[in-house]
């Protein structure tokens, strides 16, 4: 999962292919692309005859703002089942995987400065789309959420590697995760810190764990 802060700027796609390529990279949710609109397009890693697939849900408001979407190397695009474009903030990839099928949902929450309207629409969006989903297929829920879990405690949701202060959006994110049995499977391997962080501050010193991947806790 990354927050790529945008793909309009030139030589940006070129960019995020380069680095799925030197980073072995299959998939990847992509969040705040600012594409607007709806659809698919290729990104062509520079110098190479490879090639990824980004099928995104952007802003159709005029605004420019957030925008979702999910990357596949080439060599995956033949399992694509289905894509569905929720919002600005949500969209859902259908892989004909075997033995079942695979379901990957890529988000964008709103950050805790917005209001508690806007974090509760989207957490109630978010919450319907996984409840369409069949609880047979394999789920993985990633990006950007916003939410931090706190100190490490015992819980089902999360592993031992949390820390910082748990904030609204991320007693949401639990609830949610406790109502369709997922777990952050990030916080479930011990790393040093900077490796568990996912965002510094622009002065260099504070760092957050607030970008996460679900899945199935059966898994």
């Amino acid at each position: 999962a990354f927050n790529v802060r945008t793909l309009l700027q030139a030589g940006q796609q070129a960019l995020l292919s380069k680095t799925f390529e030197e980073r072995n990279m299959d998939i990847c949710c992509v969040s705040e692309i600012r594409i607007p609109g709806n659809g698919s397009l290729t990104m062509n890693v520079p110098l190479s005859k490879k090639c990824f697939r980004l099928y995104y849900s952007g802003p159709c408001d005029g605004k420019g703002l957030y925008g979702v979407g999910i990357a596949l190397s080439n060599s995956l695009v033949h399992l694509v089942h289905e894509f569905k474009a929720v919002s600005s903030r949500i969209a859902i990839l259908e892989l004909s995987s075997r033995p079942i099928c695979s379901t990957i949902v890529s988000v964008y929450a709103p950050t805790n400065q917005a209001s508690d309207i806007e974090n509760e629409e989207f957490y109630d969006a978010l919450n319907t789309t996984l409840q369409a989903i069949p609880r047979k297929n394999f789920l993985v829920l990633a990006g950007d959420f916003n939410a931090q879990f706190g100190p490490p405690e015992y819980r089902r949701e999360t592993g031992r590697n949390t820390f910082g202060n748990q904030c609204a959006n991320g007693t949401r994110l639990l609830n949610l995760a406790a109502n369709h049995n997922l777990v952050a499977i990030n916080t479930l391997f011990s790393h040093k810190k900077r490796h568990l962080t996912t965002w510094l501050s622009p002065d260099g010193k504070t760092r957050n764990q607030i970008d996460h991947i679900f899945i199935n806790q059966r898994w």
